[in-house]
């Protein structure tokens, strides 16, 4: 294959991956939805499983649009709250956007359950829209419960007797068929 030919596949790749990102809501997997005010607040995220599990990195992506034609409202900064109960605020913090691309952002949950995850849209002083979402988070496997250590220590003594018993036998058959030999 040519130099130009793959210069050609690799342009053409480039702008399939370009458009599939412009053409959908979120270049990533699940989304939370809710109108409020003539706004549809749009907050996409996506971890490693479909839903995210505590102790791994979750990327969100924050958009804004007018919910009778879905253009597209800019705004100058995202307020996210993140709670979970008994705890009142897990995070709090200020996102502000770029000027080009995606209003993306990492976080890590610290441990599985329910949170309450609340965005607020901001220009400048003047705040856009807000909602609130419930998002559920599962367990790291670092929070699941211990096993039960005598039920390990059971299956580890029946493999032993089994494997005994098994060299047991084939030591016996052995010896029953040099036994038969020398006769």
């Amino acid at each position: 294959m040519k130099l130009n030919n793959i210069k050609k596949i690799f342009v053409i790749f480039g702008f399939c991956l370009l458009f599939a990102t412009s053409v959908l809501a979120h270049a990533i997997g699940q989304s939370l939805n809710q109108k409020v005010d003539g706004y549809l607040v749009d907050v996409g995220y996506d971890s490693l499983m479909p839903t995210p599990v505590a102790g791994e990195p979750t990327l969100f992506d924050f958009q804004l649009y007018q919910s009778s034609n879905n253009n597209p409202v800019s705004f100058s900064e995202v307020v996210v709250d993140i709670g979970q109960e008994p705890e009142p605020i897990t995070f709090y913090g200020s996102i502000k956007t770029k000027p080009e691309g995606p209003n993306t952002w990492i976080y890590t949950f610290p441990k599985g359950g329910t949170y309450k995850f609340r965005v607020r849209y901001k220009t400048g002083d003047e705040s856009i829209a807000e909602a609130a979402f419930k998002l559920d988070v599962l367990q790291a496997y670092y929070e699941q419960p211990p096993k039960n250590s005598k039920k390990d220590w059971a299956n580890f003594a029946g493999g032993a007797i089994v494997g005994i018993l098994g060299f047991g036998l084939i030591l016996g058959s052995y010896s029953f068929v040099k036994s038969k030999k020398r006769y």
